[in-house]
């Protein structure tokens, strides 16, 4: 890690703060179907709490006052985070930090260590709210796992956020649409929905790859800025109409609250129609 003072500077005047990254860990142990991970290998490594604390004490001898812990699953061993937040308090660092976790390796035990740790922000690759599309992600995760973990985040304080595919090979208009009821149900902060992107290398790509498009620069008017295409199950107009039906629903909640029940309800009702006649 360098010094860095003009970028220090630049985003403590426009954001308040500055963030830098620091991996605690290499690698990841799972193997979701559609995940980058399968290309690198499932090799995983961790660094002791104290080598992780001693470059996060460096990260804000420079200047910058939050951390955003890029490894895959920052949460996978329990009692390693553990550790680490108790070598921050230990220490005495005041410092905002972010991380990504598994739904299955947060409780409330470790979700209020954390927030007394500093941890202000936690992301969740939750990505479907059915469980029969979870296993064919080879997620190793469920919708009760998640519900749970998000619970526990945000009660213990934490601001929650989650990622969602939608329209995965072998979904049908139900399951998009549970999913689409699920990320609106639970309580997030933020959440994003994408479509799957058939990496090379992954199952996924195996799977789908007699389905590849030989025009694989993206032609114009597509959803994304994804560079490999397949022929998918839903229409580009579906998939990107799934998606904006469920940020209008996430929207109507995060805005209303509990009162946006009366227009929520008749919208979804109309959408799920509007989706389920699209091609």
């Amino acid at each position: 890690m360098f010094p860095n003072d003009r970028y220090i500077d630049y985003w403590k005047r426009r954001t308040g703060h500055a963030t830098t990254t620091v991996f605690t860990t290499r690698g990841c142990p799972f193997s979701c179907e559609f995940c980058s991970n399968a290309v690198f290998g499932i090799s995983y490594r961790e660094r002791s709490s104290e080598n992780v604390v001693d470059e996060v004490e460096q990260a804000l001898s420079f200047g910058y006052d939050r951390i955003h812990f890029a490894d895959d699953v920052f949460t996978l061993n329990r009692e390693r985070v553990l550790k680490i937040c108790d070598e921050i308090r230990r220490r005495g660092l005041r410092f905002k930090w972010e991380c990504l976790g598994r739904v299955d390796s947060i409780d409330e035990a470790i979700a209020n260590a954390m927030k007394d740790a500093g941890c202000d922000r936690i992301y969740f690759g939750i990505e479907s709210g059915n469980d029969s599309v979870l296993k064919l992600m080879k997620k190793k995760i469920t919708m009760d796992k998640a519900r749970r973990a998000v619970h526990a985040a945000h009660d213990a304080g934490l601001t929650t956020g989650a990622f969602f595919i939608l329209c995965y090979p072998g979904e049908t208009d139900d399951t998009v649409l549970e999913t689409l009821r699920f990320a609106v149900s639970l309580p997030l902060d933020y959440l994003s929905f994408t479509v799957p992107y058939p990496l090379p290398g992954t199952a996924l790509y195996e799977r789908v790859k007699g389905r590849i498009l030989k025009e694989w620069e993206a032609p114009d008017g597509l959803i994304s800025d994804h560079v490999l295409i397949f022929d998918a199950d839903f229409s580009e107009n579906k998939m990107k109409f799934g998606i904006l039906k469920g940020e209008a629903q996430f929207e109507m909640k995060k805005r209303f609250g509990v009162y946006s029940f009366p227009v929520m309800k008749p919208f979804e009702i109309l959408t799920n129609i509007m989706f389920r006649l699209m091609k």
